[in-house]
């Protein structure tokens, strides 16, 4: 025999409005605890098994504090200041993301889309060693470059959930949140994008925007976050450039990525501390702001812990996120390298659209089929836990452009 209760999940992360505006949530989702009746006929919480492509209960907590942190970036997340952008608004990239939902077969298929994990991950482009530098795109998107060094890059950005569901939608499949997009740009589509993206510079105590770390996490649970040995050299020329959209993570799990970003979701461990506060388990999270969760927030991050290996590589902010960070001034000289090789491209071809502009760009081998009958990385894209992505006014540490002329106009975040 058992009873059913119902609660209120979290209201999701990463709501989204231009900076300085404020944030608005969408009806909150109903999920429902599962009691049953032991042997004495005491009702008894019956723990609950999180599948592939399932969401995570929420806690038993009055859910508003913890609603006021996911609302907005947290304090420990560096933010850009209108003042940092070079004077561009964003639209190519919006428009690409947009391209992929398009229900004219013409302009969506110009996206590659493959089922993940790939058949043959090491034939991947994707794996390819490079340096890797996490961006931020005027318009608000940010995303995780890779660049190698002969000059190819890859952008990694994350789709929204409300763009994941009309794709598949559109194809009548389900909403698995197991694919990657992706296509191949041109030189002047290249530059537009990069030419006003700021590389993050993460100080010590800083934590990673939620969408990067969102991404991250796919890109090690695919083997595709790899640093260029010692001694790599910058680039001489630009390559190709490969923009790729991954589905978003689950929305518990990104929960938690939101909250890393958050002083107040850590306790100071000291003779103060609440007793309903939890031990941050360093095996999983590596360094955090505080050595202790708050009692409302640890069993997200409990759940979160039992399912990294799903999501993400186990070792992500042991190993790799700090890896990340390492490699980061060597990957903005990359970033700056590339950027001033398409500039001369296409001051030599200024013409728009025209053949030259292109010259020397060329696609990238195709991804593998996916693996047949493999396991899916699959994850319930089924609420719209980000109408737009999560920003603030506060400043930024971002690297500035060497020698840019920075835009006094305030610059939009787009929605992805």
């Amino acid at each position: 025999m058992s009873v059913t209760l119902s609660r209120v999940l979290l209201s999701t992360p990463f709501a989204t409005k231009p900076l300085g505006q404020a944030c608005h949530w969408q009806t909150a989702r109903v999920w429902h605890l599962p009691l049953a009746l032991d042997k004495c006929g005491s009702l008894q919480l019956v723990k609950p098994t999180i599948a592939h492509g399932q969401v995570a209960m929420a806690p038993s907590v009055a859910p508003s504090r913890l609603n006021k942190l996911l609302s907005n970036l947290g304090d420990l997340v560096p933010k850009p200041t209108p003042a940092q952008f070079v004077n561009r608004d964003g639209r190519c990239l919006k428009v690409l993301l947009d391209g992929l939902v398009d229900k004219r077969h013409a302009i969506s298929k110009r996206w590659e889309s493959v089922e993940i994990p790939l058949l043959d991950g090491s034939a991947s482009p994707l794996v390819a060693a490079a340096y890797t530098v996490c961006v931020q795109m005027p318009g608000g998107v940010v995303g995780v470059l890779k660049i190698t060094p002969e000059g190819d890059c890859t952008l990694f950005v994350r789709l929204m959930r409300k763009q994941a569901n009309a794709w598949a939608d559109n194809r009548k499949v389900a909403r698995s949140g197991a694919h990657v997009f992706r296509r191949t740009l041109d030189a002047k589509q290249a530059f537009d994008i990069l030419d006003g993206a700021l590389p993050f510079r993460i100080k010590q105590g800083q934590v990673h925007h939620p969408h990067v770390l969102s991404v991250a996490c796919v890109m090690t649970h695919e083997g595709w976050l790899v640093s260029p040995a010692d001694g790599t050299p910058t680039p001489k020329r630009s390559g190709t450039f490969t923009l790729v959209a991954l589905p978003p993570l689950p929305e518990y799990f990104e929960q938690c990525l939101c909250l890393m970003g958050c002083a107040a979701t850590f306790v100071r461990q000291d003779d103060d501390a609440p007793l309903s506060s939890h031990k941050v388990d360093k095996a999983v999270w590596g360094e955090t702001h505080e050595a202790l969760l708050a009692g409302d927030a640890a069993y997200l991050f409990e759940e979160a812990a039992e399912n990294m290996a799903t999501h993400a590589n186990p070792d992500i902010f042991k190993r790799f996120i700090p890896e990340l960070n390492k490699h980061a001034a060597k990957a903005r000289d990359a970033l700056e390298a590339v950027r001033s090789y398409l500039a001369a491209t296409l001051k030599a071809s200024p013409k728009e659209g025209a053949p030259e502009a292109t010259a020397g760009v060329k696609r990238p081998a195709a991804m593998p089929p996916p693996a047949p009958q493999a396991k899916r990385r699959s994850v319930t894209c089924d609420a719209s836990d980000d109408e737009d992505d999560a920003s603030s006014d506060a400043s930024a540490d971002l690297a500035p452009r060497p020698g840019g002329a920075a835009s006094s106009s305030t610059s939009t975040t787009a929605s992805i």
